[in-house]
């Protein structure tokens, strides 16, 4: 779904059952371009129907493509989604993810003010206002000290044996990572968790970068404009990895706190 305005268009969408936000994107030119994209796995046969509300009267379109589940299965599954509080009206940011995994990872991006409490998960890895752990319920929440916007997503895998391989914190415009694996089919999980007091997003897509192979499963971020502040949150997955040593760079806006992490999965 593609929009253009004067303003970041898209309020809100409100789609079937089941699917999930795999994340939203933007570009300032004089007036804002804005793409949404949602996925909806393994959906049964019948029909759908939802809505999107724009910030104003503006040009708008869509398309839903329709693929086949005929490819095999892959050695781990997995699920996501990402939830994004638009207004400061909540202390308690939660996401669900689908019940039938045994590992969840989470992560959570919020303002300045207020301080996260306490979340779900077992922390990781956390700086100021930013929170990435992994647990067993397919819930991920927080318990923040006032109400506040902010981002929280989750990933849900079935696996043998997982581990943390790396991972990283601090307050920087520039962030390299780098992990090693010491066999091959590996899945790797890098959660990104970002915020920043610039006047765009925390984690900047044109510069970060990651090994030849992986891919976004989510990304996703809410502009709190009275105060100049982008919590953000990104998903990465690089699906059967060799044996090896891999690195990259997340690409920061100005005076950003950040923390990564990196998941091994079998």
């Amino acid at each position: 779904m593609i929009f253009d305005s004067f303003a970041s268009p898209i309020s809100s969408a409100n789609v079937p059952v089941g699917c999930h936000r795999l994340g939203e994107s933007w570009a300032y030119v004089g007036e804002y371009a804005d793409l949404l994209l949602f996925v909806c796995p393994n959906q049964a046969v019948g029909l759908y129907s939802g809505s999107i509300t724009l910030s104003f009267s503006q040009g708008w379109s869509y398309i839903i493509y329709e693929v086949p589940n005929t490819a095999s299965s892959p050695t781990t599954q997995y699920q996501y989604g990402v939830n994004v509080s638009t207004t400061a009206t909540t202390s308690t940011p939660s996401i669900n993810l689908p019940p039938n995994h045994n590992l969840y990872y989470c992560a959570l991006g919020t303002t300045l003010q207020p301080s996260i409490g306490s979340v779900s998960w077992t922390v990781d890895s956390s700086n100021s206002h930013v929170s990435i752990g992994h647990q067993t319920s397919n819930t991920c929440s927080a318990q923040l000290s006032g109400a506040a916007d902010s981002v929280i997503a989750g990933i849900g895998v079935n696996y043998t044996t997982q581990a943390l391989l790396n991972k990283g914190s601090g307050y920087a415009a520039s962030a390299p990572y780098s992990y090693t694996l010491s066999s091959t089919d590996k899945y790797t999980y890098i959660v990104i968790s970002a915020e920043t007091t610039s006047s765009a997003p925390s984690i900047n897509s044109i510069g970060t970068t990651f090994p030849a192979g992986c891919y976004t499963l989510g990304n996703s971020w809410t502009y709190i404009y009275t105060i100049s502040q982008y919590p953000e949150v990104w998903l990465e997955v690089c699906p059967n990895q060799v044996a090896g040593s891999y690195s990259g760079t997340i690409s920061l806006a100005t005076n950003t706190y950040y923390a990564w992490a990196v998941y091994e999965v079998t």
